[in-house]
């Protein structure tokens, strides 16, 4: 029949099943029948990446490029920024840790115009803390006021760093979707429990903020 859709039923008894399949037609009685159209999410919005060398992509062969590369390929109406650092870590200790994405929140990096409109900001991090052996911490009980000024012992640690850059983002940024990418599982001699206690912080610090959280310690 003109403009039907697929339809699939089963007549018959157990012993002889017939299957009864009806062919998908357009509106002028061939081809297929009512087409969905596929709309592209992140169609003409500004994505915003921040992290370390997996970020920025350092170390990748001729033909090879960094994830925010590829996502850019697969939504070319996107505006993809790609802010990873190599050798960044969530926290800040000294001027010799190397950049720091908490010390950049303080410093508001991100309140410039070229960031300022973005639509989905994705942050990368961890994986130097860990390998670092940089001080841990613990996540706070109640919700911290926001600091205008540079306050250096709220960031010198992991988990205190990922709630400052989480409260930065999530009110500086407001309605945006915002993204955290936890570290990868190692094969190093990194215990693997320590590694465990990376992505459980992670994982309350999210949940906590309402940060969106992208697992890859489980999937990678």
């Amino acid at each position: 029949e003109a403009g039907s859709d697929a339809t699939a039923t089963i007549t018959g008894d157990k012993e002889n099943p017939v299957l009864n399949l009806g062919i998908p037609k357009g509106a002028d009685g061939k081809g297929s029948g009512t087409s969905e159209s596929t709309v592209d999410v992140l169609e003409g919005k500004k994505i915003l990446f921040i992290g370390d060398s997996i970020c920025y992509g350092t170390g990748l062969s001729n033909g090879q490029y960094p994830y925010p590369y590829w996502i850019g390929q697969l939504h070319p109406t996107a505006t993809i920024i790609n802010d990873g650092v190599a050798g960044s870590t969530i926290c800040y200790q000294d001027s010799a840790s190397g950049d720091s994405i908490g010390l950049k929140c303080q410093d508001d990096r991100y309140g410039g115009s070229e960031f300022a409109d973005a639509d989905i900001i994705v942050i990368e991090g961890g994986i130097n803390d860990l390998m670092r052996n940089k001080t841990f911490g613990t996540l706070k009980s109640g919700y911290m006021n926001i600091r205008q000024k540079y306050y250096k012992d709220d960031i010198t640690t992991y988990a205190g760093a990922l709630e400052y850059i989480f409260k930065y983002f999530t009110e500086k940024f407001v309605g945006k979707r915002i993204l955290f990418t936890t570290i990868h599982r190692l094969t190093s001699a990194i215990a693997i429990d320590k590694q465990w206690a990376y992505w459980e912080c992670a994982s309350e610090a999210c949940a906590k903020w309402g940060v969106e959280f992208i697992d890859l310690f489980h999937s990678i």
